[in-house]
């Protein structure tokens, strides 16, 4: 996966050590990743198949973002920042 002009970020199975996400009670981590749009983003992540476990949601801060697990049940947010006016707590 490409990230911006020149970083990249690699993916890979993991070995037989790993455990998936899945098969545990909690969330062992989250993954958030800055994206242009979270909208039209997670509309396209549910086109494909992918489970969207949050909305798009506008934060406090003036944060958007959303949530969905991949197929090993790992959080990913994506998220843009100041899309919204941030709000009073």
């Amino acid at each position: 996966m490409a990230t911006g002009d020149n970083g990249v970020v690699m993916f890979g199975s993991a070995g037989d050590e790993y455990e998936s996400p899945g098969v545990r009670a909690g969330i062992p981590g989250s993954l958030y990743v800055r994206v242009a749009d979270p909208d039209t983003h997670a509309a396209r992540a549910r086109a494909a198949g992918a489970r969207i476990v949050t909305e798009p949601i506008d934060r406090p801060w003036g944060d958007r973002e959303y949530g969905a697990r991949d197929l090993e049940g790992h959080l990913w947010v994506f998220w843009a920042r100041g899309l919204s006016e941030p709000r009073d707590p």
